[in-house]
């Protein structure tokens, strides 16, 4: 082959290997997604997704908890500061409160 010729016969295989690429890049064959099922993927995410969810779940369920509260104090409903927490006896207690007899906070 006469060495003139050489750079042609290069950039036409170039040509041909990037076409064959481009073919094999959109063959529904040899993607992995179409030959998963959908089991798999809640049999293999689930594990690691799980114990991460259960600490951001509780994290927002205080939040929320904790904001209807503070709304709950803007509107001047219960559970605001300063308002007097009523007495619960304790259990084995009597109604004063106190195991003892004796009245809490005398």
């Amino acid at each position: 082959m006469h060495p003139a010729q050489e750079p042609c016969r290069r950039r036409l295989a170039a040509q041909e290997a990037h076409a064959w690429a481009e073919a094999a890049f959109g063959d529904p064959a040899l993607s992995a997604r179409t030959n998963v099922p959908d089991s798999h993927y809640l049999g293999v995410y689930l594990p690691f997704c799980l114990p991460a969810a259960v600490p951001l779940l509780q994290a927002r369920q205080q939040a929320l908890f904790h904001e209807v509260r503070r709304r709950l104090r803007a509107a001047g409903g219960k559970g605001g500061q300063g308002q007097p927490t009523p007495s619960v006896p304790l259990a084995g207690g009597d109604a004063a409160g106190g195991v003892d007899g004796s009245s809490v906070g005398s």
